[in-house]
């Protein structure tokens, strides 16, 4: 039995300027903003109360059952002031835009879990009521209050099998996940603090309920240093939340909400490691293949359409060490990305994306220590304004001391002046091509020490291992 409370506090100033000019009716629409937020620690709480009770009822069979209660509590006071030009000051009062709020969400859970052993063998099964009260209330505009209730069962079952050494694990697995709408998604009032999208939520917004089953298996045959894994999942979703957006011919977008079913996807990847060793090399060898198929169904300016996108990856790993002198980790890995629309609205898209990776430790003189990191990216399909490739290259220089108990390294970073912080995103409505700011060229100085102890219990200090500790050096950073 627990019970927990939190209470926070945040004040923050923000001033926001937009100037949308819409070529297509000829007018320009300025957006200059002040905005001021404060939130009132002694109303700001979120309480928890959690129960669980576990009793054998005969050999091997146990009931627990569970119950959780919480409660969340905020009052939010936020206030919006236009720039006045007469007064040339922000002290025009937007009360559209402002608020001051109660928001308070009651939850109850009571759950009963049943689980029978048997052998090797593991049952469960839980049901669980879930009720979730919302009330929202705003001093300024009314229209925006709104008191909502929902009720919703939830169930799941496990079969686990377990061999009695633990090598080898299989389990089938079924669950529910719950998506409750948001305060935004269901205010069915204009949030016009974005002139260029316009949003209203909606009320009769219905939780999306998702239907999820996996299967894993893992074999761990010790004999001959081999490992094997694996795991498929299914994901159905009934009633999901999706944005409804409608685009004008200046570009501003309306969005609201609805519920939609029909969006499914299928996961699955497989993984194969091996392992040779004697007393001075060790050789690992790693193979994966992920496999990712979602239909995802969205509506954009009232047209309802399907998103079918294939992910294939395949990745290869090659480690290698001798005799705490030299240590090589090599990665590859391809990813196919396939999507097709069955509209004309969107235009089908395909592209592969390539990594190869080196990571090298050279040790010498007793103590020191050399490591370097090369690694290629290139992307198939990028805009006309990015770089596809990119080449990396990072090195270290350093000296294990006292012992191995500290150890000072120089590293220089993207020596090659190649990074870039360019990423692509696919989703089922839009391609987005970015590159974030990002540090280039630069030099970094560590010293690290490692103490004997610390608040009276002993630290892991490896001594002479260096191969293991030889990756985290230098040239492994990853950008």
């Amino acid at each position: 039995m627990s019970l927990g409370t939190d209470f926070s506090k945040t004040d923050s100033d923000s001033q926001k300027y937009s100037k949308n000019i819409l070529v297509n009716s000829d007018k320009t629409v300025i957006q200059d903003q002040i905005n001021t937020t404060y939130s009132n620690s002694s109303n700001s709480s979120d309480i928890s109360f959690n129960a669980f009770w576990s009793k054998e009822l005969f050999t091997n069979f146990r009931l627990m059952p569970r119950y959780k209660a919480t409660v969340i509590t905020t009052k939010s006071e936020k206030y919006i002031y236009d720039f006045d030009d007469a007064s040339e000051e922000y002290n025009d009062f937007n009360e559209l835009l402002s608020s001051d709020s109660k928001y308070v969400t009651t939850t109850l859970r009571p759950a009963l879990k049943l689980r029978y052993q048997y052998k090797e063998l593991r049952f469960e099964v839980e049901g669980a009521y879930t009720n979730t009260y919302r009330d929202y209330e705003d001093e300024l505009v009314t229209a925006r209050d709104f008191k909502a209730d929902f009720d919703y069962l939830t169930y799941s079952g496990r079969v686990r099998y377990r061999d009695e050494n633990g090598y080898k694990n299989i389990s089938l697995e079924y669950d529910q996940n719950v998506d409750l709408p948001s305060v935004g998604q269901l205010q069915p009032v204009e949030n016009v603090s974005n002139i260029t999208h316009v949003i209203v939520g909606n009320p009769l917004l219905k939780p999306g309920i998702s239907h999820n089953a996996r299967f894993q298996y893992q074999n761990n045959l010790a004999y001959n240093n081999i490992n094997i894994s694996g795991n498929l999942r299914a994901q159905f979703i009934k009633d999901k939340i999706i944005n409804s957006t409608i685009t004008d011919a200046d570009l501003n977008r309306y969005t609201t909400y609805s519920n939609i079913d029909g969006d499914y996807s299928y996961t699955g990847n497989v993984a194969v490691s091996k392992s040779y060793f004697n007393r001075k090399t060790n050789i690992n060898l790693n193979a994966r293949f992920n496999a990712n198929y979602k239909n995802s169904l969205s509506i954009q300016n009232d047209v309802k359409f399907t998103a079918k996108t294939t992910v294939l990856k395949p990745s290869f790993s090659f480690s290698y060490s001798y005799d705490n002198k030299v240590d090589v980790t090599t990665t590859y890995s391809y990813s196919q990305n396939k999507s097709i629309y069955d509209t004309d609205a969107f235009n089908d898209n395909s592209y592969f994306v390539q990594n190869l990776d080196i990571n090298s430790n050279v040790f010498f003189l007793k103590n020191s220590f050399l490591s370097n990191r090369v690694s290629y990216r290139y992307n198939s399909r990028v805009g006309d304004e990015f770089d596809g490739d990119a080449v990396f290259l990072n090195a270290g220089l350093g000296v294990e001391l006292w012992d191995n108990k500290a150890t000072l390294s120089v590293v220089a970073y993207d020596m090659l002046g190649k990074n870039n912080g360019y990423r692509r995103s696919v989703t089922e409505t839009y391609i987005q091509d970015v590159e974030n700011k990002i540090l280039e060229q630069y030099f970094m100085l560590t010293f690290v020490y490692k103490f004997g102890s610390f608040a009276g219990q002993k630290m892991n200090v490896q001594g002479k291992n260096r191969s293991g500790g030889g990756r985290s050096r230098g040239g492994s950073r990853r950008n």
